[in-house]
């Protein structure tokens, strides 16, 4: 309902053939991260891969609760928290706002306090703010939608399929097989949100503005 009443806003209604082509090229570009992140520890001996055992009904499931979370989400943090800390606050407050948030939704999770929860914290920031850099760059939340969709629908297919054989001695850098829970995917995210950060000029400007007026 929250993404419905987003969306069919008079003054943010998408143009459904472009909105959709973008959320499938952000899917895409999501199982390719998951899918280059296993293969590059796999590569490096740190997981093993096996056969997988999955039938076509939990792959669908991974696949609807994927968009299902990943709509949810960016409609709330990347959608309407971002817009209304933008509004009063500036953007690299509403940025790292809106991406805190995010991270800090995830403190419900029984591991949070642990050395792997607070490196999956951090890693979920640097995650929430390369999403809202690139749903400001893409002026839709359609991209960021789909990548997070398709990040989360094959992780959960890798986790489910019993396919991922991880060595203990690269849990804290590959996160498990999630790029969002580990070291390399933190490190990953943030230089990419950096990246994103310096094609995005007018807004560094709207920083600079906000922080002379403060």
């Amino acid at each position: 309902m929250l993404l419905l009443v987003y969306l069919f806003r008079k003054s943010s209604r998408p143009h459904w053939p472009a909105w959709l082509a973008q959320a499938l090229i952000g899917y895409a570009l999501g199982a390719a991260v998951v899918l280059a992140f296993w293969l590059i520890f796999a590569a490096g001996g740190g997981l093993q891969l096996h056969a997988p055992r999955l039938s076509s009904l939990q792959m669908l499931h991974a696949v609807l609760l994927g968009w299902l979370v990943a709509s949810t989400e960016e409609t709330v943090f990347r959608g309407m928290t971002l817009e209304l800390l933008g509004q009063r606050f500036g953007l690299l407050t509403a940025l790292s706002g809106q991406a805190l948030l995010y991270a800090g939704l995830h403190l419900l999770r029984p591991q949070a306090l642990s050395l792997s929860g607070m490196i999956m914290l951090c890693g979920l920031f640097s995650v929430g703010c390369f999403l809202g850099l690139l749903r400001l760059h893409t002026g839709q939340l359609a991209c960021s939608t789909g990548l997070h969709a398709g990040w989360i629908s094959f992780s959960m297919i890798g986790a489910w399929s019993q396919a991922l054989s991880w060595s203990p001695e690269c849990i804290l850098w590959s996160g498990n097989g999630n790029p969002a829970q580990g070291l390399s995917g933190m490190i990953c995210f943030a230089l990419l949100s950096a990246g994103l950060w310096h094609l995005l000029p007018a807004h560094r400007q709207l920083w600079h503005n906000e922080a002379k007026r403060q």
